[in-house]
C-alpha cells in the first residue's frame, strides 16, 4: 500500500485512460477485473470508507495489482470529473503500463 500524491503527468496520463475508456469504477466492477486479471494498478481515493478499503486489499490478497492511496491534495473530481467513485482500475495496455512506469521511476 503506498499513499501517493501524483504529478501532473501522472494525473494527466490517468485522464487520457478515462476518456480512452480504459478504466472501471466502482467496487464492484473494480472487483470483477481483479478476478479477471485486467488491471495495471488500482487509484483509491483518501476518503474512501475503512470497510470498503478491507474489501478491496481482501480481493487483492493473490494478486499483483498495485494499490495506490491518492493524497487529499488530488482532488478526483477536478482532476478527472469523478465524484461518486472511490475506486479507480487502470485496464492493462499501453496507458496502464506507462502510468506503472511514471510511478515506478517517481518513487
Amino acid at each position: 500500500m503506498k499513499h501517493l500524491n501524483l504529478n501532473k503527468k501522472i494525473i494527466t496520463l490517468i485522464g487520457f485512460a478515462i476518456r480512452a475508456g480504459q478504466i472501471v469504477t466502482g467496487f464492484e466492477a473494480v472487483k470483477k477485473s481483479i478476478y479477471k486479471k485486467k488491471l495495471a494498478l488500482i487509484l483509491v481515493n483518501n476518503k474512501i470508507s475503512r470497510n470498503t478499503y478491507n474489501k478491496i486489499r481482501n480481493t487483492l490478497d493473490n494478486s499483483d495489482i498495485p494499490l495506490i492511496i491518492t493524497d487529499a491534495q488530488v482532488n478526483w473530481e477536478k482532476c478527472w470529473g469523478i465524484r461518486r467513485h472511490k475506486l479507480l482500475g487502470i485496464i492493462n495496455g499501453i496507458i496502464g503500463n506507462n502510468i506503472m512506469q511514471q510511478l515506478k521511476a517517481g518513487v
